[in-house]
């Protein structure tokens, strides 16, 4: 799994801290049951302290990147999962009391002016196009929504 002389990142979620160490042993435990094998690690502190891997209640990266796509994918989750839960709140706890002004729309509609249903459009080389606005009402793509 892990190669000794390896640098690995080691990832504490309760302090929220990432930091290096290096794989200095690997060790083999052949028994009766069955082999085991297990790694320790030299922390980076002053001491140089040694620990065994899997004794410690960390996640274990090979590669920055790999480290930074779960980290960004978990932070994402958790404020999808932030917005989602303080939505549910509000409408269960607040929904009586608030008007959503900032979402009310206002719909203009065209004027049923005969002489105005019609469009045309001219370009540099006088080619006309002209739009039977009408025909946009009907199809939907008249009505101009504005946010107040």
């Amino acid at each position: 799994m892990y190669n000794v002389g390896q640098v690995v990142y080691i990832y504490k979620e309760i302090n929220d801290t990432l930091f290096p160490c290096v794989i200095c042993e690997e060790v083999v435990k052949k028994t009766l049951e069955g082999e085991e094998v297990y790694y320790k690690v030299l922390l980076p502190d002053q001491e140089g302290t040694v620990v065994d891997l899997s004794k410690l209640n960390i996640e274990v990266f090979s590669d920055l990147d790999d480290f930074k796509k779960e980290y960004i994918s978990r932070s994402t989750k958790k404020v999808s999962e932030s917005i989602k839960n303080c939505k549910k709140i509000c409408v269960e706890k607040f929904n009586n009391l608030t008007k959503n002004e900032s979402k009310k729309e206002k719909v203009i509609e065209p004027k049923k002016n005969k002489a105005k249903e019609k469009v045309i459009i001219k370009d540099e080389n006088n080619v006309k196009l002209s739009i039977d606005m009408s025909k946009l009402e009907e199809l939907g793509l008249w009505a101009l929504k504005v946010h107040i």
